[in-house]
């Protein structure tokens, strides 16, 4: 079993921040920027060695996700997003030790996260006429790291990883001309940065 814990830095992307940034520019204000990104995540994970290099990983986590997307744009452009999620990853993975007494290993893996969200606290500009946040959501990551042996059958395990929604977080739309009935449909996209520390128990295989 692999314990970890760690901290989350979020943006996102996706066609609502390229509106916003397209908007500013046609109207000369000024540009939005992403502020208040942080967040946390835990997860628990079973790791599945296929060979001494090779692994499979899968388990639980639970992380919470925020950001305000557009810091000073035009006033009414202004989403806060802010959602945990239950995160279900299917990773695969390579490792290679680093030192004859295989004490320090370096790992890559990669793989889908299944995403379910369990609170959402957001809050939508007042110039939106739809807002909504997906209950499941798809995304790739990527992560690499070092884990180090500091007892019998168990290691410290430094982990960085970077995630990015592949179906839309978050879904809206705004009005355009509102006397023409004139929308346009956007979406979020969390792109996610992410350091834990882990706890690696039991011998793996």
């Amino acid at each position: 079993m692999i314990y970890s814990l760690g901290f989350n830095y979020n943006k996102v992307g996706g066609s609502m921040p390229d509106f916003i940034e397209k908007f500013s520019r046609e109207f000369r204000t000024q540009m939005p920027k992403q502020k208040d990104g942080g967040g946390i995540q835990f997860g628990v994970a079973v790791q599945k060695d296929i060979s001494a290099w090779l692994y499979l990983k899968s388990g639980f986590g639970l992380a919470y996700k925020k950001v305000n997307p557009e810091e000073q744009a035009y006033p009414l452009y202004k989403d806060s997003l802010n959602t945990w999620y239950i995160s279900i990853p299917l990773l695969i993975g390579v490792q290679t030790s680093l030192d004859a007494k295989k004490t320090i290993d370096a790992f890559f893996e990669t793989g889908i996260l299944g995403n379910f969200a369990i609170g959402d606290k957001s809050y939508k500009a007042p110039d939106r006429v739809a807002f909504s946040h997906s209950g499941a959501v798809a995304t790739y990551q990527a992560s690499a790291g070092f884990s180090f042996v500091v007892a019998p059958n168990a290691s410290l395990v430094l982990q960085y990883a970077y995630s990015l929604d592949i179906s839309p977080a978050y879904k809206e739309t705004l009005y355009l001309d509102a006397t023409n009935q004139t929308y346009f449909y956007g979406d979020y996209k969390y792109h996610t940065s992410s350091l834990s520390l882990g706890l690696k128990m039991g011998i793996h295989g």
